[in-house]
């Protein structure tokens, strides 16, 4: 199977810009329902980018080094 590294890009502005009324019972009931619209709506805020990660030969090969005194 292949490896992927993957990066995330964040859109600062429009999560400066968010901004929502909520009707809701409680504070913390209004900041899940905005969170869970955040979540529904991620790739408005968030890209992801994947880019194939290259093997390495022997990645547990053991390398010695000379020995100062």
């Amino acid at each position: 199977m292949k490896k992927y590294r993957v990066t995330l890009d964040v859109d600062t502005e429009h999560v400066k810009n968010f901004d929502m009324v909520i009707e809701a019972d409680s504070v913390s009931e209004a900041e899940s329902e905005a969170l869970i619209e955040v979540k529904m709506n991620a790739d408005d805020y968030i890209s992801a980018y994947a880019e194939e990660e290259e093997e390495e030969e022997d990645k547990w090969k053991t390398t010695t080094l000379p020995f100062l005194i």
